[in-house]
């Protein structure tokens, strides 16, 4: 197992959890703790705009500042691809907010630059407080995870906390005013409807720590691709959606499968094809989801024919389904896997033109890599 993270030398996920067991449940003592959870905020479009080294150092920076803003006996890690972990024994809601803004203010006054220019980074704050330390991890992870969710949907660079809805945002916040934030703050979406959505990202992010990060990243990129084309309110709304739940059918793979390390024989992927199927059964049961299953129904539908699981081609597929398809490999291909590294966003562009007509609708392709220069051009961040 391995538990120490080659990038920022902090404790990794599996580090983390075998490491804070020691702090809490049953033979735990009854003073309090807590738990953050931090997120680099916009991490995939600095990857995109500066160059994936630029985002590996705002990592590596990040970890030094937090590293020296904590007592020696809190707990740091880096829990996935762009999220923080920290658990601070004896410490309850008022402290652990504190220590929250302290580490959303040093995020917010790191200064980074490029070759092409400064870079700006905030992060998002969730905290999870218990009375006592008999809670068990996984709630607490859990709890911590759920306020953070709360945090990015409300807007990001700012602190929420799950149980003290007094402490949910730091009065001096400077709120993102990117275009998907602003959308997300602007948006007011049936409570039922989000509360589930957080509930399922939440039980998937426990079994697989990129899944989250993956879903999130994957919708912000598809509502301005959905924006890009012009696609009314309702629409773009239902993409968001759907792209937040687009793999949440591989609740039903086992984890031998979902989380192997190495290339999948031919029976598992064999089982990963079924997921789209699992998923908009999965998600039927809700009313409120009619409106966006395409996307995690038919994401993996390819033009020419030959995608899965039921082999549709050309405009068969639906509009946010193909449109998806680019966003999903997008960010995919950009993320490093166990047996091949990340690739650059050079690679990922020449493979999207390459397939434009097999796997991709050549028209969406198009506006999509448009919709890339155009936002390098201009300075903004893209997707």
């Amino acid at each position: 197992m391995v538990t120490t993270d080659t990038l920022t030398h902090l404790y990794t996920r599996q580090g983390f959890l075998a490491s804070a067991k020691r702090y809490l449940g049953p033979q735990a003592d009854h003073t309090p703790v807590s738990a953050l959870m931090v997120d680099v905020d916009h991490l995939q479009q600095i990857n995109d705009q500066f160059g994936w080294t630029t985002g590996d150092f705002v990592l590596l920076r990040l970890a030094e500042v937090f590293r020296a803003a904590l007592r020696k006996e809190d707990l740091l890690a880096r829990y996935g691809g762009e999220e923080f972990i920290l658990l601070m024994p004896g410490a309850g809601p008022e402290p652990a907010f504190r220590v929250a803004e302290r580490l959303r203010r040093a995020a917010e006054q790191l200064e980074i630059t490029s070759g092409e220019g400064p870079v700006s980074v905030t992060v998002s704050v969730g905290i999870a407080s218990s009375p006592t330390a008999h809670l068990s991890l996984v709630r607490l992870v859990n709890q911590a995870s759920q306020a953070l969710r709360r945090a990015k949907h409300n807007g990001c660079n700012q602190v929420c906390a799950l149980e003290d809805e007094s402490l949910r945002l730091q009065e001096k916040t400077t709120l993102c005013t990117c275009p998907s934030c602003t959308l997300g703050v602007a948006r007011r979406q049936k409570p039922d409807e989000e509360g589930v959505i957080r509930i399922l990202l939440d039980a998937m992010s426990l079994r697989d720590p990129d899944f989250v990060g993956h879903a999130r990243r994957t919708a912000t990129m598809a509502v301005q691709f959905a924006e890009a084309l012009q696609l009314d309110p309702p629409t773009v709304e239902a993409v968001r959606q759907g792209a937040l739940l687009h793999d949440i059918g591989k609740v039903c793979i086992p984890d031998a499968v979902l989380l192997k390390p190495g290339l999948l024989n031919e029976e598992e992927r064999g089982m990963v094809r079924v997921h789209p199927e699992y998923g908009s059964r999965f998600l039927s049961v809700w009313h409120g989801f009619q409106g966006c299953m395409e996307i995690p129904r038919f994401h993996h539908e390819w033009w020419d024919g030959s995608g899965y699981p039921y082999r549709l081609g050309g405009t068969q597929i639906p509009l946010a389904a193909r449109m998806f398809a680019i966003v999903d490999v997008w960010d995919a291909l950009g993320m490093e896997r166990s047996y091949r590294p990340a690739w650059t966003g050079d690679e990922i562009v020449e493979f999207l033109y390459r397939e434009r007509g097999t796997h991709f609708d050549p028209h969406l392709v198009d506006v999509f890599l448009d919709l890339l220069i155009r936002s390098r051009a201009s300075g903004g961040r893209l997707l």
